[in-house]
C-alpha cells in the first residue's frame, strides 16, 4: 500500500474513532453511496476495515437529472459494490415527486431530495438493523454548508459545526479534505462519477463552489479552517442555551398535546404559561416559541418576524391571535396556545366594504380603521399599516385567482404569484387586499392598493 493510500485509511480508521465507533466489535455498517468521488472513496475506505458481509450500501436514484446519468450514477455504485463482495440496495424514486414534494412543502428541491433521501435510510437502518450509518461529509463541504447558511441568516444552530455523530449517522471524513479523497482514488486508479449539475452556478452551492470560494482561497488561505473553528466554538454555546431551554420549557409547563378534528390525521397543539414565558430572556422565548411551532406544524415555514411579532404580543399580556402559514399562534387568559389551522375550502372568501371609519369584520379578521394626517390607518389583527392617498370607500376582502396588482414600472402583476413569492402556502386565498372602487385612469379594472400579509406574519405590498 502507498503512503497516499496508507494515509488516507489512517484518516478514515481515526475518523470512526472519533465518531465512537469501536473497530474490535462486530457491527453491521451501512453507507450512502452516490458514486461520487467523496462516496466512492468512503465504499472503497470502508472495504478495507470492515468485512464485505458487515457493510450495507444504499445508493438512491432521485431521477431528478436525465434518466441516462442518474440512471448510470446508481449502475456504478452497484457495480463498485458487486466487484467489493458488498450487499448493494438500490432505491429508485418516482420521477416527478420530489419536485412535487418541493411544491407542495414550499421548499427547495435540494432540500426535498434530502428529506426523500433520508426517509429511505431511515428504513433501512431499521431493516437492517445497521449500527452507524456512514455519510460521505468532508472537511470542504462542512466550510461550504456553514459558508451558505451564514449567507441565508442561520441562527446560532444552523451555524454550529456539522455534527460527526447524530443518532445512528456517522461522518467519518469530516476531518478529510476533498484533494485528499482525490488523490486516494487518483492513487488506487478507482474512478467515480460527477454530476453534471455540479457545474451550474444558479444553484447556490455551485455558486458558492465555483465562484466564491476560489476568491476565498486566493485572498483568505484559511478561511475553511477559521469558519469550522468559529462553529465549534458556537456549537458549544448552542449546546448550553439548548439545555436552558429545555430547562425554561419545564417551568414554563410546555405541553404537547394530540386534537382530534375532523379535517384529517390528528394533529397537535402546543400551551404553556404565558407569565412564566414572559419572564425569560428573549434568547430562550424566541427558542421556545420556535420549538412550538415545529411541534405543532413541522412541516409550516413561518418567518422570523412572525416569530418576533408573537414574542411581542405575548410579553403585552393581552389576549391575541394570529396566523401564517397555516398555523395559529394565541394568547388567552394567561396561556399561548401555538395549533396547524385548518383551513377549508368552505372557509375560502370574505368581503367588507369600508366606508368610514370604525371595526370591521371580515372572516376570521377584525379591522379598526381611522383616519389620520397621512392617510387612513388600518390596525388589524394586531398589525398597522397606513395607506396614504386613500379615501372611502374601498374593499377589504379576500384575494381572487384573477387579481392583478400594478407594479411601479407601471406592468401588472398577478397577486397569486406574488403570494408564491410570499411563500403563502394554504394561506394564500386568506390574505386581505385592499382594493379601489374607482376605476384606474390608465385602464378599466379595479385597482388594487395593497396586499396586507403582515396579519399572517408575511410582507404587505403597497402600491405609492
Amino acid at each position: 500500500m502507498s503512503f497516499v493510500s496508507d494515509n488516507f485509511i489512517k484518516s478514515v480508521k481515526k475518523g470512526l474513532a472519533c465518531c465512537g465507533v469501536d473497530l474490535s466489535r462486530s457491527l453491521r455498517i451501512g453507507a450512502a453511496v452516490s458514486g461520487g468521488a467523496d462516496s466512492i472513496s468512503l465504499l472503497y475506505s470502508l472495504s478495507e476495515i470492515f468485512k464485505p458481509e458487515d457493510i450495507i450500501v444504499i445508493t438512491v436514484n432521485h431521477n431528478i437529472r436525465p434518466a441516462e446519468e442518474s440512471g448510470g450514477d446508481a449502475d456504478y455504485v452497484e457495480k463498485c459494490s458487486s466487484s467489493l463482495g458488498i450487499k448493494c440496495i438500490r432505491e429508485e424514486v418516482e420521477r416527478g415527486s420530489i419536485e412535487a414534494l418541493a411544491q407542495q412543502r414550499k421548499m427547495g428541491l435540494e432540500e426535498a431530495a434530502r428529506k426523500v433521501r433520508y426517509d429511505i435510510f431511515e428504513k433501512y437502518i431499521e431493516e437492517e438493523k445497521i449500527d452507524y450509518f456512514c455519510l460521505a461529509h468532508n472537511k470542504n463541504d462542512a466550510g461550504e454548508t456553514l459558508l451558505m447558511r451564514f449567507l441565508k441568516g442561520s441562527g446560532t444552530e444552523g451555524l454550529c459545526s456539522v455534527p460527526a455523530v447524530r443518532g445512528k449517522y456517522i461522518r467519518p471524513l469530516l476531518n478529510v479534505t476533498r484533494d485528499s479523497i482525490e488523490g486516494f482514488l487518483f492513487d488506487r486508479g478507482i474512478a467515480y462519477r460527477t454530476d453534471s449539475t455540479n457545474s451550474d452556478s444558479a444553484m447556490t452551492r455551485n455558486f458558492l463552489r465555483n465562484e466564491v470560494i476560489p476568491l476565498l482561497e486566493k485572498r483568505m488561505a484559511g478561511w475553511r479552517n477559521a469558519v469550522i473553528s468559529a462553529s465549534e466554538k458556537i456549537r458549544t454555546d448552542e449546546d448550553f442555551l439548548e439545555q436552558q431551554s429545555d430547562r425554561a420549557k419545564k417551568e414554563a409547563g410546555f405541553t404537547v398535546r394530540t386534537v382530534e378534528n375532523n379535517c384529517s390525521k390528528d394533529e397537535c397543539e402546543v400551551f404553556f404559561d404565558a407569565g412564566i414565558y414572559s419572564s425569560f430572556h428573549e434568547a430562550l422565548r424566541m427558542r421556545i416559541l420556535l420549538n412550538a411551532i415545529k411541534a405543532a406544524g413541522p412541516d409550516c415555514l413561518v418567518s422570523r418576524d412572525f416569530i418576533r411579532e408573537g414574542d411581542k404580543n405575548i410579553c403585552k399580556g393581552q389576549d391575541f391571535i394570529s396566523f401564517a402559514a397555516g398555523l395559529s399562534l394565541s394568547l388567552k387568559k394567561g396561556q399561548v396556545f401555538v395549533s396547524r389551522k385548518n383551513l377549508l375550502a368552505t372557509e375560502r372568501g370574505f368581503s367588507v366594504i369600508i366606508d368610514g371609519e370604525g371595526t370591521f369584520k371580515a372572516g376570521d379578521l377584525s379591522v379598526n380603521v381611522c383616519k389620520s394626517e397621512k392617510g387612513l390607518l388600518l390596525d388589524c389583527n394586531g398589525s398597522s399599516l397606513l395607506l396614504e392617498d386613500m379615501a372611502f370607500p374601498f374593499a377589504f376582502r379576500s384575494c381572487q385567482p384573477s387579481d392583478k396588482i400594478r407594479k411601479a414600472d407601471g406592468s401588472c402583476k398577478a397577486v397569486s404569484r406574488i403570494l408564491d413569492d410570499f411563500k403563502a402556502g394554504e394561506l394564500k386565498y386568506f390574505i386581505p387586499v385592499i382594493q379601489k372602487l374607482s376605476c384606474s385612469k390608465r385602464d378599466d379594472f379595479l385597482e388594487i392598493k395593497c396586499i396586507f400579509g403582515s396579519p399572517y406574519g408575511l410582507k404587505n405590498w403597497i402600491i405609492k
